[in-house]
């Protein structure tokens, strides 16, 4: 095998078989072998170097995966720092909302709006309130940004009938997004001229509902540029709506509760000054007090600048000034109307309350005029009759120094006030009736009673006067004692009838020259109790029956008809008792002559303890010597009883 091997490999080309020699010639020669070399090592370098480049894409493919899961990572981190921020922002809002008290919430509700708007990217952010009927959206609260580049002029309200596609969406729940205004349907055409109108691109509108009702809506709105509202941003646009909702419901119900608490307290003192006025009514002896706190009333509660009181004359004819507040009178001139002219002859000819409540709003011609009215700048007026018992007894003048819008509960105690006024007016007069009426009475009762003095002295000439002269001196003494004014009307009445009781006095004891005898003294002594039989059925002359019933009694009990001694004795019979004695001993008698003024002093001061009270004496005495130098008329008089 070894050398046969060999001999191959040795053996020259003609000795090489024809297949050998063909398989000899098939070899590749070296640049064959070169070039085929090479294209295999490329070959293959080719497929490493696409492989690379595939392995690079499939780098970079996932690079910039990974760039992209980074940047979405870093989005939604930054998203959810924001929200966080917002959701602790507006948590401290939520909670100064429910805990600060009503009159600070509008500052807080505004910081809500503008939490919410900046948050999503709205350049303004509006709440809309239904009004209470339901009727018209009102504008509550709004915030914008960058005032100088975003102008937004709402109106303060807006009916809600204009915009039916957008309130049924509302009244539905439903959240209204919308990017570009002109994405409306055909039937938000009304809401599209609105957005328009107002500037707005874009516009998220969130329902608010408290407790199952549709309160309103939180708007926000995009101006410079439109917004892609984002799901996510909705349900806090509408847990703040619901917040700010919930606020203003606590502030509506807090002022309310106010406004209820003010109302009541404003009744409270209108009620309280009607009392007050009432007692005045009732105990005042004259009409400016009752009147003046009227007018005070009406200015304090009422708000006037100044009222006035006009009384009705006597024929009915016309109205006088008669008292103010806050205008002086002696302003007023004469201060007379003409009744059914001017505003308050007006008012008491039509029986009812006329009132302007802007003058000026009036044209020139048409303006109310008073004397009252000229004296200052008024805006509004008020004319109230003052009616009493379907009578008018004047007018009560209201004004003030600006325009009035009054309420029912103004009017009411408006009028309230007139009619006291008028009560106050009507109890004047028929007080002052009834005062005349009760003077000519009296005037009549004691014209009577003097009469029937005079017709006892016509019994007897020579006591002409005594009746009158006595009744003077006893009023005036008694005074002197401090006897109160009311009861020295009764002492002179009684001091004019003290022998009233004569009357009953057969005219043989009466008249008698000498002395009497025990039986015709027992009669003589009787016409004290004839005066109080005559004279005690008559009510008005009760208060006057001491003095004829006890003018005879003594200090020391002595007297006569019932044996009264020292105090027991009426302080007016103890009076008479002196004067009388006085009286008599200076005139004459047909008995005797008169005494001498010095001994007839003389003679009471003897009796002063027994006959006379003592402190009565010495009235009487000092009486006499301030009134010294009048002698009393000596031209007799009746038989006195011992």
């Amino acid at each position: 095998m070894a050398a046969e091997n060999h001999s191959s490999e040795t053996a020259p080309d003609a000795l090489k078989t024809p297949a050998a020699a063909g398989q000899e010639r098939a070899r590749p020669g070296p640049a064959r072998l070169l070039t085929g070399l090479t294209g295999s090592l490329f070959g293959d370098r080719n497929g490493r170097l696409q492989d690379h480049a595939r392995r690079l894409e499939e780098l970079h493919r996932l690079n910039v995966e990974l760039e992209a899961e980074i940047s979405e990572r870093r989005r939604v981190e930054d998203a959810l720092r924001r929200r966080n921020a917002f959701e602790q922002e507006i948590s401290g809002i939520f909670a100064n909302l429910i805990n600060l008290p009503s009159h600070r919430l509008s500052q807080q509700i505004v910081r809500t709006l503008e939490a919410v708007a900046r948050y999503a990217g709205a350049d303004a952010a509006v709440l809309w309130e239904l009004t209470g009927d339901g009727g018209e959206l009102a504008l509550r609260h709004w915030w914008t940004a960058e005032r100088n580049s975003v102008q937004l002029e709402p109106l303060p309200k807006y009916p809600v009938n204009p915009f039916g596609w957008w309130m049924d969406r509302l009244r539905a729940f439903e959240t209204i997004a919308i990017s570009n205004r002109d994405d409306l349907p055909p039937e938000a055409e009304n809401e599209r001229r609105a957005m328009q109108d107002l500037g707005v691109r874009s516009v998220l509108a969130v329902p608010v509902v408290i407790r199952g009702w549709l309160k309103g809506f939180v708007a926000l709105w995009a101006v410079r540029s439109e917004v892609q509202w984002q799901a996510e941003d909705v349900p806090l646009v509408r847990l703040a709506g619901e917040a700010v909702a919930s606020a203003l419901e606590r502030q509506r119900a807090e002022d309310q509760v106010r406004s209820l608490n003010s109302r009541l307290e404003r009744q409270v003192r209108q009620l309280n000054a009607l009392r007050k006025i009432d007692i005045c009514i009732a105990s005042a002896i004259n009409l400016r007090t009752p009147m003046e706190m009227v007018l005070y009333q009406a200015r304090e509660l009422l708000g006037a600048a100044a009222a006035a009181a006009l009384l009705l004359d006597e024929q009915g004819r016309s109205l006088r000034y008669a008292y103010t507040d806050g205008i002086p009178l002696a302003a007023l001139g004469s201060g007379r109307v003409r009744l059914g002219e001017q505003l308050p002859g007006q008012a008491a000819l039509g029986e009812e309350i006329l009132r302007v409540d802007d003058i000026e709003a009036l044209p020139p011609e048409h303006r109310p005029h008073s004397p009252a009215l000229r004296t200052g700048q008024f805006r509004a007026c008020c004319a109230a009759p003052l009616i009493s018992q379907n009578r008018v007894n004047g007018v009560l003048e209201l004004l003030f120094d600006r325009p009035i819008s009054p309420d029912r509960e103004w009017l009411e105690y408006a009028a309230m006030l007139a009619g006291q006024a008028g009560i106050a007016v009507g109890n004047h007069r028929l007080v002052s009736e009834l005062q005349q009426s009760n003077r000519e009475l009296v005037a009549a009762y004691d014209a009577t009673i003097e009469g029937w003095s005079r017709a006892m002295d016509l019994r007897d000439h020579a006591t002409r006067g005594h009746s009158e002269r006595v009744a003077a001196l006893t009023v005036r003494v008694a005074r002197r004692l401090g006897v109160p004014d009311e009861e020295l009307v009764h002492i002179r009445r009684g001091a004019l009838l003290h022998d009233i009781g004569k009357m009953a006095t057969p005219d043989f004891i009466l008249l008698k020259p000498g002395s009497l005898t025990p039986e015709e003294r027992a009669v003589m002594e009787l016409h004290t109790t004839h005066a109080y039989d005559m004279l005690s059925p008559i009510e008005f002359l009760r208060p006057a029956l001491d003095i004829p019933l006890y003018h005879h009694e003594r200090w020391d009990g002595t007297g006569y008809p019932n044996g009264l001694s020292g105090e027991q004795i009426p302080v007016g019979a103890r009076v008479f008792a002196v004067v009388d004695v006085f009286d008599a001993l200076t005139s004459h008698r047909p008995y005797r002559p008169a005494w001498p003024r010095e001994k007839a002093l003389e003679h009471i001061c003897s009796l002063a303890g027994t006959h006379f009270d003592p402190r009565v004496v010495e009235a009487f005495m000092q009486e006499l010597m301030e009134q010294e130098g009048e002698e009393p008329e000596e031209d007799g008089g009746w038989r006195e009883a011992a």
